[in-house]
């Protein structure tokens, strides 16, 4: 055992720059990602609320099909069949496209959810008095739902992050990829594998606890 930790930290040490640099590009396609998701999850979890017909079917169709396929077969189609339909895409730009359009479709539900927890006399006082509809919502209903979304955006944050490393698969040279390309130069799978598990433990476990105690902030202030 003290061997297998030796060597663990020895590959550490020797491949710390490559190490490094995959580790801030991982975190730099969740950011982006993150963002993106949180533009289109508003703008979709709106139009399943106030859209027509129409428009609350589209969005919808769209929140039902991302969550209910995997994710790594949305990946291989935007990598693989994009291509044959006349877009092609770099590696890292299909990773930001597949992953916001996933984790989109959580933050849709989560605004929707958010949103509709809020009491409809709400809006309905605020309509009363002359407020239109978007500013209403802007200034009544979302600071209002917003308090509780917090915690489980924060939890889709830590599913977006897992995800990316999914992205290793179609060449993105995220943690993963750097992992898997140094455990087959090495020869050192375990020890390798091991310590990236343990870089994706120590930037995830903090957000998870963080969500917890905010979780049972929330509801002793309810």
């Amino acid at each position: 055992m003290e061997l297998f930790f030796q060597t663990m930290w020895r590959l550490l040490r020797d491949y710390r720059g490559d190490i490094w640099d995959a580790f801030l590009l991982t975190v730099q396609l969740s950011v982006i990602c993150e963002i993106a998701a949180l533009a289109l999850g508003l703008i979709v979890g709106i139009a399943r609320l106030k859209g027509n017909l129409m428009v609350r079917s589209v969005a919808a169709g769209y929140v039902e099909f991302f969550r209910d396929t995997p994710f790594l077969v949305q990946l291989f189609w935007f990598y693989f069949a994009m291509p044959a339909l006349g877009l092609t895409l770099d590696n890292y730009t299909t990773a930001l496209v597949a992953v916001t359009l996933y984790i989109g479709s959580y933050k849709a539900e989560i605004f929707r959810a958010g949103i509709q927890a809020v009491p409809s006399g709400q809006m309905m006082a605020a309509r009363g008095l002359g407020m239109p509809y978007n500013l209403a919502m802007r200034r009544i209903i979302v600071p209002q739902a917003v308090r509780k979304m917090i915690p489980p955006f924060m939890s889709s944050f830590i599913n977006l992050i897992k995800s990316t490393s999914f992205c290793s698969t179609i060449g993105v040279t995220e943690l993963t990829f750097k992992g898997y390309y140094i455990a087959e130069t090495t020869f050192h799978s375990m020890e390798v594998l091991t310590a990236i598990a343990i870089i994706y433990f120590m930037l995830i476990y903090p957000m998870n606890l963080w969500v917890a105690r905010l979780e049972v902030r929330l509801a002793t202030r309810d």
